[in-house]
């Protein structure tokens, strides 16, 4: 009988992580709809993108993901697969999700996976290979 309370805590935890996966899609739609309005502004002033930011093709059009967006949606789509720094590098250049003609791009995403790693929101599986920490459990 000692298992039916942690049962229930446990379907509460549960219900309660679904719920700010919800919330955070919504964030995450939401700063992506921003980064394309900041990016259509800096464009029509004329200002180049921030420092820091991945630079990615059809910002200001809205055509994809933006900086740390897009490595989620990448690293979301199979929760399974392990990745490395040059592997989302090739994929989001292959998207069209990255220019290549960013600088420091590489370096870029490097930086952003180390920063997920330490949210714990991506896990770090062997040196240089990483995957959603929502896959753990698959």
């Amino acid at each position: 009988m000692d298992a039916l309370p942690n049962i229930t805590r446990l379907g509460k935890l549960e219900a309660e992580a679904e719920r700010f996966r919800r919330k955070e899609a919504r964030a995450r739609r939401r700063a992506e709809k921003l980064e394309r309005k900041i990016l259509a502004i800096r464009d029509a002033m004329g200002f180049a993108p921030s420092s820091g930011a991945v630079a990615v093709q059809g910002r200001a059009e809205g055509r994809g993901p933006t900086g740390v967006s897009a490595l989620r949606r990448l690293l979301d789509e199979d929760l399974a697969r392990v990745w490395s720094a040059r592997e989302l590098h090739e994929e989001l250049l292959a998207r069209g999700w990255l220019s290549d003609t960013a600088t420091y791009h590489r370096q870029s995403i490097e930086a952003v996976i180390s920063r997920l790693a330490r949210r714990g929101e991506v896990e770090r599986v062997s040196p240089g290979r990483f995957r959603p920490v929502r896959a753990r459990g698959d």
